[in-house]
């Protein structure tokens, strides 16, 4: 007798035989990992006791239960952290962890690691295209508000462009660890997180604000004050650029998470952020040090192959190694997910 049970993500319905009780499994809609049920939630008995109310939030405080000795000592209360989420498990990676999985997921799938390069190659290709041609009649007639406005809008435009490459990404490199035979396959058909990965980025460049407001500011009220003091001036912007630029590592890699919660867990923008910011906890600066590791591989690559290869294999690249890192982070990565090359 097989266990019938919804998936926690999706409600797709799932089979698994009988004896695989606490087993995790795939869901093949949306490739999310749960847990196999005790028991058939479908065919349940239902209960004679009394129902236990349960909470809509996941992270709200449970009522603790009277106990009948009055001189009992107050129970203690188990509050859920919230790095666990369902199926998903706050873990720790080290660097040479996500190193070798990025390395082996690259190796064995070069090709298909070329194959979403050229689609963002091609993208972009056609939009910087499409760019150049939408200005030509403002060029023509030499109209400076006609100019402004026509890159205002292609600056719009190739934002949510962008946005879109990065759910193609995020979908083919899932395809990929999953093994489907096409890796094209839906990719570009899942519009439904473009407004929410567009609005979780908005949300991100205006955390990102006060940093550089901070930092500009700092910068031009030195040079001010020190009028001719070059060395005075050159020793403040040292002394603020720094601690700026390790800020917005920091911050950019605990945001790293969030398209791919939107993405591939139907979270929407603030909440995406909320569980970036919980599963990288720990794992900041290690992303920090594999992101750093992968701009400096690019660069490498790009002097022989004249600027090509970064635009084949980076784009590529960085999803492999963000899917990697999503996974290892929730603890849902399997060495399994690597085929053999």
């Amino acid at each position: 007798m097989s266990i019938e049970f919804p998936c926690p993500n999706c409600g797709q319905t799932l089979r698994t035989p009988d004896g695989s009780e606490g087993r995790k499994a795939r869901c093949p809609s949306c490739s999310s990992i749960c847990v196999v049920p005790s028991s058939d939630p479908f065919l349940a008995p239902e209960s004679t006791a009394p129902p236990t109310p349960k909470a809509t939030d996941p992270w709200q405080t449970p009522t603790p239960q009277p106990s009948d000795n009055p001189y009992a000592a107050p129970q203690s209360i188990d509050l859920p952290t919230p790095t666990e989420m369902g199926d998903l498990r706050h873990t720790k990676v080290t660097f040479s962890e996500l190193f070798d999985r990025t390395k082996d997921m690259f190796v064995a799938h070069w090709m298909q690691a070329l194959i979403l390069g050229a689609i963002a190659f091609g993208i972009n290709i056609a939009m910087g295209i499409v760019s150049n041609i939408a200005n030509v009649p403002a060029q023509i007639a030499q109209n400076q508000a006609a100019i402004i406005i026509v890159s205002v809008i292609m600056q719009i435009i190739q934002f949510v462009v962008q946005s879109y490459v990065i759910i193609i990404g995020i979908r083919f490199s899932q395809n990929v660890i999953n093994r489907v035979p096409d890796p094209l396959k839906n990719i570009f058909t899942s519009l439904a997180p473009l407004v929410p990965v567009l609005l979780a980025q908005l949300v991100v460049l205006l955390i990102t604000i006060p940093i550089f407001a901070i930092t500009g500011g700092i910068i031009a009220g030195t040079v001010f004050a020190a009028r001719g003091q070059n060395a005075i001036v050159i020793a403040a912007i040292i002394a603020t650029v720094i601690p700026a630029v390790i800020a917005l590592l920091y911050l950019t890699a605990r945001v790293f998470l969030t398209t791919y919660f939107v993405v591939l867990r139907n979270n929407g923008p603030i909440e995406a952020i909320q569980n970036s910011f919980a599963f990288t906890q720990g794992n900041a600066w290690v992303i920090i040090g594999m992101n750093l590791i992968l701009v400096a591989a690019m660069f490498v690559l790009a002097i022989p192959t004249c600027c090509i290869g970064p635009m084949l294999f980076g784009t590529s690249a960085m999803h492999f190694f963000g899917i990697i890192t999503y996974l290892s982070c929730t603890g849902q990565w399997t060495d399994s997910m690597i085929a053999p090359r």
